[in-house]
């Protein structure tokens, strides 16, 4: 997950999130059959009812999106997008817009967005992961 240069790769950085976000239970979420956007649901590792839902839009074109039953509440979001040149095949990603790089060993501070409103929009060409900490999952308890 780092390439030549000991440079971390856009794996790396969905690996580390996805371990620091994403808990072990997996929860069913219906979608409509669209493969390219894709989404996930978990519960939260760090919030003991919380979800995580995490997707993955191939399209090239951005979308709005928003889960019917948690319109109004409060959210995290940690969206993935292609470094420098907007493509997937970039060696670099950006987090929230801005561009993820080590310091010597050291990480970068990995903040999500916060927010309340809806419909989410997601970019093209995008990763993300969605945290609803207070929504109480009863899968999660």
């Amino acid at each position: 997950m780092f390439d030549e240069k000991e440079i971390p790769t856009p794996e790396y950085w969905i690996s580390l999130l996805f371990k620091r976000l994403v808990g072990r239970q997996v929860l069913n979420v219906f979608t409509d059959g669209n493969v390219e956007f894709r989404i996930y649901g978990h519960c939260s590792f760090n919030t003991p009812s919380g979800l995580v839902v995490y997707y993955i839009n191939l399209h090239e074109r951005d979308i709005g999106w928003q889960l019917a039953r948690v319109r109004g509440e409060n959210y995290e979001l940690y969206s993935l997008t292609p470094g420098e040149d907007g493509k997937l095949s970039s060696r670099s990603v950006k987090l929230n817009g801005q561009k993820l790089r080590m310091t010597g060993d050291n990480l970068p501070s990995l903040h999500p967005v916060r927010s309340r409103t809806w419909p989410i929009i997601v970019p093209s060409l995008s990763y993300g992961f969605l945290v609803l900490p207070n929504v109480s999952v009863l899968a999660c308890q």
